[in-house]
């Protein structure tokens, strides 16, 4: 009898440390999180909270667009002509002497060069670190230049029976005279020529350029900026000439109160000619919105010289304009993609 009560609770032993267990692990998953329930049903803000995302800094540079227009003041440039002669002037008393050639006067240049205006846009790219680069293209405003004036010389005759001039011989020892008997002067000229001339010239095109800057400050809204550029300016430079020559018989109208129509001669060319640009700046940009940037600055502009040849008549006639140096107010517009 005492047997079987002892090996009882042998044989009960792993059913109650079974029960136990399970005991013990259910309460376990009840106490979990103050009661909150198992792990699996923790979620949303009862959970334990999720670390947020590193920020990935973003990137001071990337591309843009820009819309700019300019006005300013340039120099009147140098003008000059050369290559075309129009008419002689007698030597000392010689009616078949070496002739004078007769070219423009600088008096008869009047240019219209008192304001440069450009207007264009361009692409450039944002570094980062205050480094920007861009390429433009900008139309340019016309230069003018008009050419008028009125010369006038004499001309006499030689008279192959006497060897001489008769109006202009002074007397037979004259350089007119041959030695000969020569016919009284009267030292008054055969002929008074004259001559109108009228002539506009334009020159007109596109600046081509790459421009370098760096902004001084490039992390506020206010920046301050320098740069520098060089290119090329594309000109298209047009000619039109027109001169008319007129005589007076001043031997029968001493006052030349008549002229007759001698010739007139009509010119006109164009070419197109690339000269070098050049430009430094310095200015201010204001971001107006996160895209949109408001660029106000000053820009000096040096843009070479050309020329254009025009044939009048049997003369290769050669108009220069020398270099221009522009100084420019200028205002645009960037159009950031970062």
């Amino acid at each position: 009898m005492k047997v079987r009560i002892a090996r009882l609770p042998l044989v009960l032993a792993p059913i109650v440390l079974a029960m136990s267990a399970a005991t013990l692990t259910s309460a376990t998953a009840a106490d979990w999180n103050n009661g909150a329930g198992s792990i699996k049903d923790m979620s949303g803000t009862s959970g334990v909270p999720v670390p947020a995302p590193v920020p990935i800094p973003v990137s001071l540079g990337g591309w843009y667009l820009r819309l700019d227009a300019g006005v300013g003041l340039i120099n009147e440039p140098d003008v000059s002509e050369s290559g075309w002669a129009y008419g002689t002037v007698d030597g000392p008393g010689s009616g078949t002497g070496p002739g004078d050639a007769r070219y423009m006067s600088s008096s008869w240049f009047n240019t219209d060069f008192a304001t440069f205006t450009t207007w264009g846009g361009g692409v450039g790219y944002n570094f980062g670190h205050g480094w920007r680069l861009d390429v433009t293209g900008e139309k340019r405003s016309k230069g003018d230049i008009h050419i008028n004036g009125t010369d006038s010389w004499d001309t006499w005759e030689y008279d192959a029976a006497c060897g001489c001039n008769p109006y202009h011989v002074l007397d037979k020892t004259s350089p007119d005279g041959t030695g000969g008997v020569a016919a009284p002067g009267d030292g008054l000229p055969d002929k008074k020529t004259t001559i109108t001339v009228k002539e506009t010239a334009k020159i007109d095109g596109t600046v081509w350029m790459a421009n370098l800057y760096y902004d001084l400050a490039p992390r506020g809204r206010f920046v301050p900026y320098v740069g520098a550029g060089l290119g090329i300016a594309w000109n298209v430079f047009s000619r039109g000439h027109t001169d008319t020559v007129t005589t007076c018989d001043v031997q029968t109208i001493p006052s030349c109160q008549s002229q007759k129509l001698q010739s007139s001669t009509t010119a006109g060319s164009s070419v197109d000619r690339a000269t070098l640009a050049a430009a430094l700046m310095a200015g201010v940009s204001y971001d107006i919105t996160d895209i949109t940037t408001l660029d106000v600055g000053y820009r000096y502009l040096f843009v070479g010289g050309t020329d254009v040849q025009t044939d009048i008549g049997a003369y290769h006639s050669k108009l220069s304009v020398g270099d221009q140096n522009i100084h420019q107010l200028r205002a645009g517009v960037r159009f950031n993609f970062n």
